[in-house]
């Protein structure tokens, strides 16, 4: 019967027409993952330009090494199930005291989901020094699903820069 099969002429007429089908729908597969919504798949925004600008980053790592400069942050975890968390932010000097008069932007993105990043500005909360600066800022974001974050905080003072690039777990 086997035999009988390959020896006929429409079972070889029907092998390239076999293989062409399922070249297409590969090729359809392919695509629709490529252009999908699914998070999972994300590319580095601006990552070329990054690519090009790789002496600039090692002198900013640099001068963030001579800073030296702290961010401590807290995670205060949202009522059951709520989804925004809020994040406080104490900004520290090398010899860890409070710096004040800055401000701290973040980009946060879930590890496995990071083609939606968030960025918030931080606000400075009320309570502040006898100068009247604040040195700890809190913002609010939706920290969901739980797991591995990548948190890229970038700070001004005055005409000082500090970059840090953290991984933290949210639970």
């Amino acid at each position: 019967m086997l035999q009988r099969l390959i020896a006929s002429p429409k079972f070889w007429m029907s092998v390239p027409t076999a293989l062409l089908t399922m070249s297409v729908i590969m090729w359809g597969t392919a695509t629709w993952i490529a252009v999908s919504d699914d998070a999972s798949y994300a590319i580095e925004k601006d990552y070329y330009q990054k690519g090009l600008d790789w002496d600039l980053h090692l002198a900013q790592q640099k001068a963030n090494a001579d800073l030296g400069w702290q961010l401590v942050q807290t995670i205060h975890r949202s009522k059951r199930g709520a989804d925004n968390h809020l994040v406080e932010v104490e900004l520290l000097d090398a010899q860890g005291k409070a710096l004040t008069g800055a401000s701290i932007h973040l980009e946060a993105f879930h590890v496995a989901h990071s083609k939606f990043p968030q960025e918030v500005d931080f606000k400075p909360i009320a309570a502040s020094d006898s100068n009247g600066q604040q040195s700890r800022f809190k913002a609010t974001l939706r920290l969901q699903p739980a797991g591995q974050w990548e948190w890229r905080w970038v700070v001004h003072r005055d005409d000082e820069l500090f970059t840090l690039k953290r991984r933290t777990l949210v639970q």
